[in-house]
């Protein structure tokens, strides 16, 4: 997984907790906290996968850089990333992300990392 391949990972995966919010399936007591880093952490909104406001893209980078010196890591490896980062600093304005991002299973991670290479390997 790629910098730009985890910041896609990481909004779906916040993105499908979203709706099981608003569907009542997830307390949702920090909603308002993930719509806003949902917004602005969209890579779908212009080209190149980068994130709607730069900074999501550039602090997940940095902090990314702390920890690998290859822009490559595996999925499992990622999974364990993203936990750091959503544990961090650059996250703390969002509220506990985390306690989210905990519902998802390493499995789970692991298969929505899969099929977002998949997809992105055929949009290249």
């Amino acid at each position: 997984m790629t910098k730009k391949l985890l910041l896609i990972a990481l909004y779906r995966a916040l993105d499908v907790l979203y709706d099981e919010m608003k569907d009542g399936k997830h307390d949702d007591t920090n909603i308002r906290g993930l719509e806003d880093y949902l917004a602005e952490a969209n890579p779908y909104l212009f080209v190149g996968r980068e994130s709607a406001d730069p900074a999501i893209s550039a602090e997940l980078n940095k902090f990314f850089d702390q920890f690998y010196s290859e822009d490559n890591i595996t999925p499992e490896e990622s999974y364990q990333f993203i936990r750091k980062y959503l544990s961090s600093e650059y996250t703390d304005y969002y509220g506990d992300l985390l306690s989210l991002f905990d519902d998802i299973s390493l499995d789970e991670w692991v298969a929505l990392c899969q099929l977002i290479e998949k997809e992105e390997a055929g949009t290249e």
